[in-house]
């Protein structure tokens, strides 16, 4: 009986305690979710890359209504920042894209006014592409790997 009653209190105790850092920092320091914001071919066709964003990370970038202004990131600054990055991987090329997407693509919700860069340069050879996903802060995500299963003998 005992330990049940400690595990009760410890139970309340970090229930309370989550509250208080919630009414404190304004921040739900448990239920971060994750966003798969962009996703695109791998160099030379090696699968998938996958980007993902927590809901914490998003919570900290500027927001951006575009009826009302320019971008918190220009758009020469973040090509500046991407070819730099692109450079970086040994993959320097020619920018054939720039695209601008919301995080939460729903256009409902949280963080309806957080955007971000997608930049695609074609490289060399066989007419490749690489992307750099660029958040408004000018931090460039690093893409997660998803490699391409091999085919199933019959």
């Amino acid at each position: 009986m005992h330990i049940l009653k400690k595990a009760k209190l410890k139970g309340k105790f970090i229930f309370c305690l989550s509250f208080i850092l919630l009414t404190v920092t304004g921040k739900c320091v448990y239920a971060a979710q994750n966003y798969k914001i962009y996703e695109a071919d791998a160099w030379l066709g090696a699968g998938k890359d996958v980007w993902n964003i927590s809901s914490n990370r998003c919570a900290s970038l500027p927001e951006w209504k575009p009826q009302k202004g320019e971008p918190p990131l220009s758009l020469g600054k973040a090509a500046s920042i991407a070819s730099e990055w692109a450079s970086s991987k040994n993959h320097g090329g020619d920018i054939e894209s720039i695209e601008v997407y919301h995080v939460n693509r729903s256009k409902s919700g949280k963080f309806t006014s957080v955007f971000f860069y997608a930049i695609t340069f074609e490289v060399a050879p066989y007419q490749n592409h690489i992307s750099c996903v660029m958040l408004m802060d000018g931090t460039v995500l690093e893409p997660e790997p998803h490699p391409q299963k091999p085919a199933l003998k019959k």
